[in-house]
């Protein structure tokens, strides 16, 4: 009972805040001259950087959430198209605003090292210059709420109807449902945070082999009663949650197509190729760990 009151109190104010103009993520709108694959790249870009510095994961949405908002503010009012050096900036600003200003990270970080691994492109300035300019068009707006902040209180309601002699069960399907999870960050103009982890989470108990078997339907019958109980908008019937379940199953069996294909991460920082112009090399969607030197944005976007 205290569980699902808390989860109750939460959702509430997530879903007032995911709701919320100024975290609201938006479709690019047509003027920005940067296309989807382009938006994927640096997301992966940003993901081997967390990675490499072995920094929480959950790192990138909330840059990749800053990205979204800007970019949309940014050419809206101005009115004129942002450019893919401008894009390549204000993606560079946003790792460094939130490695400031989350976690442990800030005492990693310098400026200095983030403008090493943008192979020398932009000067401290311009980076200064983009962060104000960002933290005043998103009215200091910068934690938003993450579907794996909504993922983990979904398992705290759910974990009590697992199965109790199988702990490794309830870690695998954790893990499998945060995996999907940070699938989503790949395309997160899609959808609402909330309905990002329902659909990782319903997944997640589709991919894990023998879950069913284990997990008695009436258990998950009361799980998903609860959850409709406290967000009427996630249930597996609803279109938006449907939608997002296919897209994400589509990430999923990409990433092994994708791993064969994926390019050497540890690349020169002082190399640099203009990967926005052309098609390139596919990028893996794989959580694969890096080598001892990161990649240049430039390489990778």
């Amino acid at each position: 009972t205290t569980i699902l009151l808390f989860c109750a109190t939460y959702y509430v104010v997530m879903m007032q805040q995911e709701m919320a103009p100024s975290y609201k993520i938006r479709p690019t709108p047509e003027m920005v001259n940067v296309r989807e694959s382009d938006w994927v790249k640096i997301c992966d870009w940003v993901y081997r950087i967390v990675d490499r510095f072995d920094l929480e994961r959950e790192l990138v949405e909330i840059c990749m959430s800053l990205l979204h908002r800007f970019v949309y503010m940014y050419t809206v009012s101005s009115e004129s198209k942002m450019g893919v050096q401008d894009f390549r900036l204000s993606a560079l600003t946003a790792l460094f605003l939130i490695l400031k200003t989350h976690s442990h990270a800030k005492k990693r970080f310098k400026i200095e090292m983030l403008l090493r691994l943008s192979g020398g492109e932009f000067t401290v300035d311009q980076v200064v210059n983009t962060e104000r300019l960002m933290l005043h068009m998103l009215k200091f707006h910068i934690n938003p709420p993450t579907s794996m902040s909504v993922l983990n209180e979904m398992f705290e309601l759910m974990k009590p109807l697992m199965p109790s002699d199988r702990p490794q069960l309830c870690e695998i399907v954790y893990r499998q449902a945060q995996f999907f999870a940070e699938l989503g960050v790949f395309h997160l103009n899609k959808a609402r945070p909330s309905v990002m982890a329902f659909a990782a989470l319903l997944n997640s108990m589709d991919a894990v082999p023998y879950f069913a078997e284990e997990w008695p339907a009436s258990h998950k019958k009361t799980f998903l009663g609860k959850m409709a109980s406290i967000a009427p908008h996630l249930s597996p019937k609803r279109h938006e949650v449907a939608d997002v379940r296919v897209s994400l199953w589509s990430m999923y069996s990409r990433q092994y197509e994708l791993a064969s294909q994926v390019q050497d991460p540890a690349q020169s920082l002082n190399e640099s190729t203009d990967s926005f112009e052309t098609e390139g090399t596919a990028v893996s969607l794989t959580t694969t760990e890096l080598s001892s030197t990161c990649c240049n944005p430039n390489e990778c976007i």
